[in-house]
Order: C-alpha cells, then structure tokens, then sequence
C-alpha cells in the first residue's frame, strides 16, 4: 500500500514547499520561511539536481529521524528503506513468460526463486509464470505448448486491464492468478497455502470509480482549460505518433463539500485560482493541463520522469493545503499517474492511472499514486476482478445464467447475518458465494451445458471444479473463503462431494452456500429433479424435503423465514 504525508522531509519536500510559496494564491497570505528552508536557498547545482552532501553530513542519519511524530499521520514507506528477510528455504523453478523486467526484479530479489525463460527448461520447472502483457496470439501459442509439453502448473501473472486473458489462462489449465506486485504469492500455489486474505478487504470496499467526460471540444468555462474530451484526444494523438505520455490525474479532496456551503461564485473564484496556481507549475514542467470535471484536473507530458512527477505532484499538494475555505478543514491533493512502465495504449494507460487516483483519494488526505505502488497496492483488485470474470464466464455456459453467483452471494449474506456473521465474516461467507463456481472456467463446456449427459469420465471432472476453486482462490481470499468453496457442494447425510463430508464436519458458511445454490437451481430451472422454474413458495417447500439428507436440517427453517421476508420486502 502507497501512502504519503503532506509535510514530508528531505530535499524534495523543501524544494516543494520554496516553489509552492511562490505560487501563493491572490489573496492568500505566505507563510513565513524558516531559518531551515532559508539555509536550503540556492541547495540546488545548474541542473537542477540536490547538492552533494557536506562532509560534516558524512555521518550515517538516523533513519527514524525524519518521521513525523504524530502516531497516526502517514508515511512513505521509503523513508523508512527497503526492509528484506532472507529466504532460507530451495528456491522454486519458475519459468517465466512474457513477465517485466520490474515483476522479474521482485522475483529474483525475493531469493525465493530460480528463474529460467526457456521452454526447455519446461520439464525441470515446478511452475510457469506466465503474463497477461504476452500479445494474445503469444499467449495462446505458449499455452498450447504447456499443454501438451508437461503437466507443470500454471499461474497467469495479471496486469491491470489484462482480466480476460488472465480467464483464457485459466481455461487452459491454469491453477491461479496473481496479479502483478503481488508475485510473492506465487510460492503459496506450490504450498498449496493462504498468502494473505486481500481479496476479502477489496470485496469489502468494492465501489466502480465514476468518471466524467465533457461531450464538447470547448474549454472549462471556469477555468478556461481544455476539458476531459480534449485529454483522451491529446493522449491518443502523442500515441498514434510514436511518443508514449506519462499521464496523471489530481484530485482536490474536500472541494465537493465547499461547493456544496459557499456560493456559487466563491466555489468558482476557488477553481479559477487553484488552476491558475496548478497550470503554472505543471507549464514550468513541459506539461499540459486539463479540467476533467468540477474537482479533477489532468496533466499529459511525454518528458516527465516518475520522480518528477512526484516532486511535481507535492508541490501543487503544497499549493492546495495553503486554502482552508472551510475555516475548520484544509483542502488536499490526491494524485496518480502511469507512463510508459505501465502501457503503451491508451485506454490502459488513463485507467491505470485513475486507479491510481482511487487508492491515493481513499485516505481523505493529500497523496500521489504511481503506477508501480499502484501494482503493489491494488493487485487484490485486479485478483479479485480476474475471478469475477471468470464466474461470468461460466455463467455464460451454465443452466443458472447470469447473475447466479451475485443472487447466491446476496441471500447467503442475508442468512448469515440471521446466523450472526458479521463484519470480515459474512464478507468471507459473501465472497465465497459469489465466487463459489469460479472453479468451472476450467472445464470442457460441455460439462456445464449438458450436466445430465455427461460420462462417468465427464462427472469425475465436473465434480473437481470446488476443489479448483478453492485451490486457486485459496491465495488472495484466505483459507476460510478457500475451505466454503470448497465444500460448497458437501451434503449433511455425506453424500456430497469432494471430500464426503457429513453434518458438523462441513463449515457453516458453506452450508448456507449450499442451500441458495440449490434455490437458485429449483428457480431457473435448472435443477432436473424439478419439473421447469419453480416460484419461491415451490421451490422453499423441495428445499423443506431435502433437511437432514442435502441440507442442514437446523439451517432449513431459519433460510426460509430469512428469504420470505426479503421477498416480501423486495415485492
């Protein structure tokens, strides 16, 4: 996770806060300099670069010296240096396909790894590690060898935006998905482990970001720049002739709320100035400026640097924080970006970047997102978007149709909170049920079109998709999100499958899935014990039948009642 504090120390905070004073507001009273920033005037050689360090600094500082005191406030987390554990263990044998040169980085310093990208190293390797940023036709091909070379595991190594080929993995025959900046994970598919449970905490707070767009080529009518149409234009423009930009997106936190307690006027007068103050620095970078909507602004530049572009970033954020129109709380600055490391194509490379700007705006408080902290701060997102799409898939094919696993989700949830779930527990119970056939993606189609007719051969493989499930969602959403999938299709007499479970050996929460997965079934119609769709009424009377040999007979009654009143709410 990438966070940031607005009064960061060291060369590049203090140079923000000199060029940030400079640009002070109309208006606005500057703050008086310390005897600190007046001793750091002119720090700066002919090319714009920090000083050599003195010999009296010679010193070695102490790391913690720099961290703000408040227990509470933010901090970069390079500030701090990179912290790493030796690994102790036998690296694993990954052959690696199509990964960057950063995600082969993370690999190869973690020490657990030995690294090969010859297929004929195939048959030596524990693990292929292949990446979604392959070309498709690549892709396919590679898949097509590790199909029929040697039964070595597979996992698809997802990018942002590279959801549906992280699904054609899994189709091949992939056992799982990490997403990039969270490689780490990879060693757990070999252990067969839970790496962690982020999948889960991204459920929780899952919410699309809206965006907006001006229809029209015209400028802000406030600010009098070129609008949100006038920025993808601009981006598709540098692409189309070869130069890839480094795109960024700025955020004014609160700014909403002063629209909404000052006038109409007042707000204006407050945009026209940021934008005055902003357009002046990012024009000093070479930079463009855009208005994307009422609090966002967007910058293109095919000149600069990560770095410089986080400088950039905290001097506007210095800017920004100067303004407190609300008399109790000061405005804040969330920015993120992406360039060339991240994409070449346009439509990639701005939603990198407003993901970015999602995960730096989540704190309320002034931050700047780059693509790479990006990768390791929302590859739960991405995991969890890769297996939603692959339940898509599936239900595409299979008898339930579309929006199976969100109806299963929405009644478990409301079941388990009867059953007393709450908080990380009914989401687990909840994310569960909504990915609890992710595990089909895997099979032949005819196994989900033709259930009746499929061979002993076909039905030994139909009944391994909860296990595939809960193997590949075991690393991102945790061994008890892992252990309900995967005993989403057990029966209380233990007659059910895989493991044969009986009564209080099944978990709870995959008790409940089994029981809206079944009512789901007698209400699409594609449970072939019943006769066509069945209404709820029908349908919660088979499911009355089934207590004690199916279902939890102790489950039964409550889901009823839970159910007939969510019905009638909903009537």
């Amino acid at each position: 996770m990438s966070t940031a504090t607005a009064h960061s120390s060291g060369p590049e905070a203090e140079a923000a806060e000199r060029e940030a004073t400079e640009e002070q507001p109309a208006g606005q009273a500057p703050a008086e300099p310390s005897d600190a920033e007046t001793a750091e005037e002119g720090s700066e050689d002919g090319a714009g670069q920090p000083a050599a360090p003195t010999p009296s600094s010679a010193s070695r500082p102490d790391p913690l010296a720099d961290l703000p005191e408040d227990p509470e406030a933010l901090v970069f987390l390079d500030q701090l240096g990179e912290v790493r554990v030796p690994w102790e263990g036998a690296p694993a044998k990954v052959l690696r396909l199509g990964l960057s040169e950063t995600a082969v980085g993370r690999l190869h310093d973690s020490g657990q790894y030995e690294l090969h990208d010859d297929l004929a190293a195939l048959e030596h390797c524990d693990l292929v590690a292949i990446s979604t940023r392959l070309p498709r036709a690549e892709l396919r091909n590679h898949l097509r060898v590790l199909g029929a070379s040697a039964q070595v595991p597979i996992v698809a190594v997802v990018h942002t935006g590279g959801e549906a080929a992280a699904v054609e993995v899994l189709r091949a025959g992939g056992i799982g998905v990490v997403a990039e900046g969270n490689e780490g994970a990879i060693r757990s598919y070999l252990e067969g482990r839970a790496y962690d449970q982020s999948m889960v905490e991204t459920y929780e707070r899952q919410a699309g970001p809206s965006g907006s767009g001006d229809p029209s080529r015209a400028r802000d009518k406030v600010t009098n720049l070129p609008t949100a149409t006038a920025y993808k234009q601009r981006i598709e423009h540098l692409l189309h002739a070869g130069d890839v930009p480094r795109v960024a997106r700025a955020r004014v936190v609160h700014l909403g709320e002063v629209g909404e307690r000052v006038s109409a006027e007042a707000a204006a007068l407050l945009r026209r100035r940021l934008s005055l103050s902003f357009r002046q620095l990012v024009h000093r970078e070479g930079a463009e400026l855009y208005a994307l909507d009422e609090d966002t602004f967007g910058i293109i530049s095919v000149n600069l640097s990560p770095n410089r572009t986080e400088q950039l970033a905290r001097q506007m954020m210095r800017v920004t924080e100067s303004y407190a129109p609300l008399s109790n709380r000061l405005l804040a600055l969330a920015v993120g970006h992406a360039g060339p490391e991240a994409s070449t194509e346009l439509a990639p490379l701005d939603e990198i970047a407003k993901r970015a700007l999602e995960v730096a705006s989540v704190e309320k408080r002034s931050a700047v997102v780059s693509a790479e902290r990006l990768a390791l701060g929302v590859s739960a997102t991405t995991e969890l978007e890769a297996a939603q799409r692959a339940v898509a898939f599936v239900e595409e094919h299979d008898l339930c149709g579309a929006g199976h696993g969100q109806r299963v989700a929405e009644w478990a949830g409301a079941i388990g909170a009867e059953q007393g779930f709450e908080g990380t527990m009914r989401s687990e119970l909840a994310l569960a049920a909504l990915l609890h056939d992710a595990g089909k993606v895997s099979l032949p189609l005819d196994c989900l079109t033709s259930p009746s007719k499929l061979s002993h051969e076909q039905r030994m493989l139909y009944r391994s998709h909860p296990d595939r499930g809960a193997s590949w969602l075991r690393t991102s959403a945790g061994d008890v999100v892992a252990a309900a999938i995967r005993s989403h299709q057990e029966h209380w007499d233990g007659s059910g499958y895989p493991d044969g479970l009986v009564g209080e050996e099944i978990p709870s929460s995959a008790r409940i899935i089994r029981y809206v997965d079944a009512l789901d079934g007698l209400l699409q119609g594609a449970d072939e014990t019943a006769e066509g769709p069945l209404d709820l009424p029908e349908a919660l009377d088979v499911l009355d039948r089934r207590a004690g040999s199916e279902l939890d007979p102790e489950l039964v009654p409550v889901a009823r009642r839970v159910l007939t009143q969510l019905a009638a709410r909903e009537e």
